[in-house]
């Protein structure tokens, strides 16, 4: 967040408010596993900045759970097997 008060004069820059989005996101993919609240905020934070998505990244059974169940349950999952 602070990040963005100290930015704020530029946020008219659409690729600063797209590159800002993308960083929450990947913030927030981490942070779900084990802090969903805080991932969720983070989510909220990019799409306030712009509608831009993070692609799904990792093989290709976490791409299929991530494409049927949705990333946070991919995420969820990964974790649960013991992979950060």
């Amino acid at each position: 967040m602070l990040i963005q008060q100290h930015l704020a004069p530029q946020l008219g820059d659409e690729g600063l408010r797209r590159g800002l989005s993308l960083m929450w996101q990947r913030f927030a993919h981490g942070a779900v596993p084990y802090t969903p609240a805080l991932g969720d905020d983070a989510m909220a934070w990019a799409r306030q900045l712009h509608a831009a998505l993070l692609p799904t990244e990792g093989g290709w059974r976490f791409r299929t759970l991530a494409a049927i169940a949705g990333w946070r349950l991919a995420r969820r999952a990964r974790r649960w097997a013991g992979r950060p």
